[in-house]
């Protein structure tokens, strides 16, 4: 064992945090711990609980643990080893005599899902408040709006060929930003015919305008609707022209007497813009429907329906795990900016509290339990003394992903004096947040669990040095994230990192293959392949690949991916956009009023996401991107770490193309000698003298 290993192993503080770096043996400390801490006689082997996230986990630690020590520690098997679950739901057994279970609905997530379109179907049926918020959700307010400056960036469609351009409405007609989209889609809900954009019937050309088009008329009013793109302070992003034009457009309505509605992209985010609009329309004779109720279908649930469906089930995790009542999140909505979409949040909540007062009915009625309650009940009993806890030393693996009930429950097992923590984990690793992990736990452990002493292991025995420095620097740029400096005893190698640029997405499988083919076998006598995917549909890159009976592939998802390795590992689509690497589906806004606070440095999760990939290497990482649409990853590497790319035509480029940002820069031939060019010519002419 290294010094930093032995050490971990003997310290015995009664509050430890081991911070560990991939690949530099924790679970092994672990065990030693387990068997010095025993053969010491410090504790009996059953006053000792190692924790894990899930039952592979303990399962895992558990046979390295008897097949290590059994021939030292003759007691070792009666050492407990329990998820955060079991131990809850134990608990929760002995102390009520009652130990209560999850339903099926609860275990499945797709089951989870399908409980939630039962009970959202079963309250439109039964209150019409919750089937108007929810209709008026779901066509309405699905989507988060981005702020003033932003609102007509990023268009749907942006057709070249068609020359349409702008966002999609409900109608099927396009528009030209976001707040004219929702409120489009706010008068189709209601039933209410808009024609968009449609001249005005007065020629108003002149020196200085061209002819008019409001942005609706309401033919069913015989009313015009303006969409003023203006803030709370009656401010424009666009400038005292746009105000201007503003006062031209209602001079002229009152000029010709024709009837003007006007609201503004803030009382949209308000609702107040709703409000008016739901008062002033019947006063002139238009009548407010309901045009696009229907019932969720499990079976055929749209896109947008499981977006938020999925929205509903995370919320419900994290207000849960960070034991929030509807009030707590009421004051947190009175804290979001002013400029928010603040009706969307309101509709949001209203909802969710229904949702989540028939759910808990529905646990309750089946005498079960969720995952969330678990850990906050058993917590609870211990904190009231109605249980007291036999475990004397409490061992946590894979600590960055502890959520806050993980971190209560925890807390209050080893509360009393005399009890031991030692958590191990690494900061640099924590990529589960959607699923309640707080990196915060981790990073305050001395706040959370008292004055204690911290460690860390910065020995790998896994990758290379070179691609140590690398994925450290990556992701350590991140300052609230804990400091270490990794060094590796594994076998250096000339080139730890190989990037690889084509041309278009679907070439990517044969640069694979090619890159795979020209592997050479390792002492095993098999080339040993790891492919991480970002999302699980880039498994069937496997489908497309041959390979030989000397070379061993695998997938998995990078997500999936902690504590595997291999000697090769391939990373096979770092491209940019939505669902590229990395990923750019924006976690919703509304999220945050139930999360613990987000780390505020960009990309941080999907930073680490990337380092846990490079460092699953003991040999060499593959990255492959597509010339045109690089990841900002890819450009990172290339500028800051002076990694190479062997781009689609087999020139080696040092450099991204300063001009479009998505080229490489590579040596070209022209009359008059030699020069740097952009590979993504002719679509970038920028040249630059070698």
């Amino acid at each position: 064992m290294t010094r930093e290993q032995r050490e971990a192993v003997i310290t015995c503080d009664n509050r430890m945090l081991l911070v560990a770096a991939a690949g530099s043996g924790k679970t092994s400390v672990i065990v030693a711990k387990t068997g010095y801490v025993l053969t010491q006689g410090f504790f009996d082997p059953e006053k000792l609980l190692i924790l894990a996230f899930n039952t592979d986990a303990a399962e895992e630690v558990a046979a390295r643990l008897v097949q290590r020590l059994k021939p030292f520690v003759p007691n070792v098997d009666r050492v407990k080893f329990k998820t955060f679950h079991a131990l809850a739901l134990e608990t929760i057994g002995l102390a009520t005599g009652k130990k209560p279970s999850a339903p099926s609905w609860i275990v499945e997530d797709r089951k989870a899902i399908d409980k939630l379109v039962e009970i959202i179907n079963s309250l439109c049926e039964t209150s019409s408040e919750f089937r108007k918020n929810w209709n008026l959700f779901c066509h309405v307010l699905a989507d988060e709006l981005p702020s003033l400056e932003e609102d007509s960036d990023n268009p749907d469609v942006c057709d070249s060929t068609t020359g349409r351009v702008g966002f999609s409405t409900a109608k099927g007609d396009l528009v030209k930003s976001r707040s004219e989209a929702v409120l489009a889609d706010w008068l189709h809900c209601h039933g209410i015919e808009y024609r968009y954009e449609e001249p005005y019937p007065i020629d108003t050309r002149d020196s200085m305008h061209s002819q008019y088009r409001p942005d609706f008329y309401l033919p069913a009013a015989n009313a015009y609707l303006e969409l003023y793109a203006v803030d709370q302070n009656g401010r424009s992003p666009f400038g005292d022209a746009y105000l201007e034009s503003m006062k031209w457009k209602e001079a002229l309505h009152r000029q010709h007497k024709t009837t003007l509605l006007s609201v503004t992209v803030h009382a949209i985010r308000t609702g107040e813009a709703f409000e008016y609009l739901t008062r002033e329309l019947p006063k002139r004779g238009v009548r407010l429907g309901s045009a696009l109720e229907k019932a969720l279908s499990s079976r055929n649930l749209t896109k947008k329906e499981a977006v938020i469906l999925r929205t509903f089930r995370t919320f419900l995790t994290h207000m849960k795990n960070n034991r929030l009542t509807a009030q707590d999140v009421q004051v947190r909505l009175q804290e979001v900016e002013v400029s928010s979409f603040k009706l969307r949040h309101r509709i949001f909540l209203s909802l969710f509290d229904a949702v989540r007062t028939r759910w808990d009915a529905e646990l309750k009625a089946e005498g079960g339990v969720d995952f969330e309650d678990m850990l906050n009940q058993a917590a609870n009993i211990l904190q009231a003394g109605r249980w007291k806890s036999p475990y004397e030393m409490v061992l946590v693996d894979e600590f960055q992903d502890a959520s806050q009930a993980r971190a209560r429950l925890v807390n209050e097992l080893v509360r009393e004096k005399g009890r031991f923590l030692f958590a191990v984990g690494d900061d640099w690793q924590s990529i589960n947040r959607f699923a309640g992990a707080d990196v915060g736990v981790m990073q305050s452990f001395e706040t959370l669990f008292g004055k204690g002493t911290v460690l860390k292991l910065e020995t790998t025995f896994r990758c290379p040095q070179t691609l140590c420095d690398i994925a450290g620097g990556f992701v350590s740029k991140n300052p609230a994230q804990l400091n270490k400096r990794v060094r590796s005893q594994a076998q250096n190698t000339a080139l730890p990192v190989v990037l690889l640029a084509v041309k278009r997405e679907d070439g990517i499988a044969s640069a694979v293959a090619s890159y795979i083919a020209s592997l050479p076998l390792g002492s095993h006598g098999k080339r040993r392949v790891l492919i991480l995917g970002r999302y699980r549909f880039e498994r069937q890159i496997l489908s497309v690949l041959s390979v030989d009976s000397m070379t061993e592939v695998r997938f998995s998802t990078v997500h999936a991916a902690k504590g595997l390795e291999a000697d090769y590992i391939v990373i096979p689509r770092l491209i940019a956009g939505t669902m590229g690497f990395p990923c750019r589906i924006h976690e919703d806004p509304v999220l945050r009023l139930a999360m613990p606070t987000a780390d505020t440095y960009e990309l941080s999760e999907e930073r680490r996401l990337f380092y846990v990939a490079l460092t699953r290497a003991k040999k060499q990482v593959c990255l492959v991107t597509v010339e045109g649409n690089t990841s900002v990853f890819v450009t990172e590497l290339i500028d800051e770490f002076g990694i190479k790319v062997r781009t689609s035509s087999g020139q080696m480029a040092e450099s991204v193309c300063p001009r479009c940002g998505k080229g490489f820069l590579v040596p070209r031939k022209g009359p008059y000698g030699s020069f740097w060019g952009c590979s993504c010519y002719p679509n970038c002419h920028f040249t630059r003298p070698l």
